[in-house]
């Protein structure tokens, strides 16, 4: 199912946008059919011109959707039956089989074991998958004659987990205490851009207008500085691919990295590729602090543009009664510590659990309105300001128009924002 989105210039609701009678009128006749009554102006109706129908951004309800569904819960279950084992298998001891095989497997099945993971908000199932858990270092002792101070401890029940690594160091890119990133690097950094508007997945249907995104994307990038970089219809190998090649660059002279993707959304945490459905954290795991080190205590922005869900938004009418008011230094400093999960920005086209809008001709509501406030208050706003700007204008400005299928019709959307950032963001042009 597609997924109706209008993103651009944001389009005033008109008496006519709500006339569902789309037959055209070429004749004089009257309604029962006698000739020769002319009509009062003289002049036969015109027909009127039928405008595109925003569309769902999804793949819908379709037995195939059942199908990757299915798939996606058995990887699931499996994963959680031994977090442990998984992160060590994964992160150490690579295993024989991809992902990609394992989901084809997955897909193959034709049990459907039931899904353990549950909605915990985000932070966890959502933006983290279980087998990415951080541990805690093990306690420094304390040397005899010292008093002993208050240890800190987990406030759950840890599983049996083996020896952390020890400390990693990187190069400090902005003093400690300074309340904005350090964009004054001899570039910008990449703007990677996964377009996906056609799929290899019998019954997913094609995304109509996400070029005129790319198009948006691509020019309001390079007017920021960034190095455009753009991905049309990869496969799930080759997006692993290029984000391993991408973490393995070198980012010291770079402010920052921005990774687009504009595809179907599978439930709260999964995005289609062109061939499977793959995990948000594909995207996002290989640029912590302590694997990507060269982006360590840089910010790293994520754009998702897709479904999350498949739950509408009708909105709230909120009607006035009374037209009456209610109430850095730059200086060098010592060295610190950061969390290896700091300084990642997700900013999602819509709230978990519900649809995201598409239009064929302009696009999506959400892509466009990001491109429009970038373009005119990058420099002078922090993005999360910015970002907030973006979601009133999609929450208030916006509103499917659909005389296709009624239940799409009047819906509303607005986009959801899960910050780890701990700095302030400007991106005012470059000297």
């Amino acid at each position: 199912m597609s997924a109706p989105i209008d993103c651009g210039p944001p389009r005033k609701l008109r008496e006519e946008d709500y006339d569902l009678d789309d037959e055209v009128f070429v004749d004089d006749h009257d309604a029962d059919g006698d000739e020769g009554v002319e009509l009062r102006d003289k002049t036969p109706l015109q027909p009127r011109q039928r405008r595109v129908s925003d569309v769902i951004d999804s793949i819908g309800n379709s037995p195939v959707h059942q199908h990757l569904m299915d798939a996606i819960e058995a990887m699931e279950g499996r994963r959680l039956s031994d977090p442990v084992g998984l992160l060590q298998r994964r992160d150490t001891q690579p295993s024989r089989r991809s992902d990609s095989f394992a989901m084809n497997n997955a897909l193959n099945s034709a049990g459907r074991p039931k899904s353990l993971l549950v909605d915990q908000g985000y932070g966890s199932s959502s933006t983290m998958s279980p087998h990415y858990l951080v541990y805690p270092q093990p306690p420094v002792p304390v040397k005899a004659g010292k008093a002993k101070a208050a240890n800190d401890t987990i406030d759950a029940q840890p599983y049996n987990v083996p020896p952390t690594t020890p400390g990693i160091q990187a190069r400090m890119s902005v003093s400690k205490d300074s309340e904005e990133y350090n964009m004054s690097h001899a570039r910008r950094g990449k703007a990677v851009i996964f377009n996906h508007d056609v799929f290899n997945i019998d019954g997913i249907n094609s995304r109509s207008g996400s070029d005129v995104d790319v198009k948006n994307l691509i020019q309001t990038f390079n007017g920021l500085g960034f190095e455009p970089v753009v991905f049309n219809n990869l496969t799930y190998v080759e997006i692993k691919a290029e984000i391993s090649k991408l973490s393995s660059e070198d980012f010291t002279d770079a402010d920052c990295l921005c990774i687009t993707v504009l595809t179907h959304g599978m439930g709260s945490n999964y995005l289609l590729a062109k061939d499977i459905p793959y995990s948000i954290d594909t995207l996002w795991t290989p640029f912590t602090a302590d694997r990507c080190l060269s982006l360590a205590g840089k910010p790293k922005l994520f754009f998702i543009q897709a479904c999350r869900g498949e739950r509408l938004d009708s909105g709230v009418t909120l009607v006035s009664h009374r037209h009456r008011s209610e109430t850095d230094s730059s200086t060098p400093t010592e060295s610190y510590k950061i969390p290896t999960h700091a300084d990642f920005l997700m900013a999602y086209s819509s709230v978990e659990g519900f649809f995201s809008w598409r239009n064929p001709e302009d696009g999506t509501w959400f892509i466009q309105c990001l491109c429009d406030e970038l373009q005119k208050n990058a420099g002078k706003t922090d993005l999360l300001k910015l970002l907030t700007n973006v979601s009133r204008k999609v929450a208030l400005e916006f509103q499917s128009y659909n005389d296709v299928i009624p239940w799409q019709h009047e819906q509303k959307q607005v986009p959801s924002i899960v910050s780890m950032l701990i700095r302030d963001i400007y991106l005012r042009p470059k000297c």
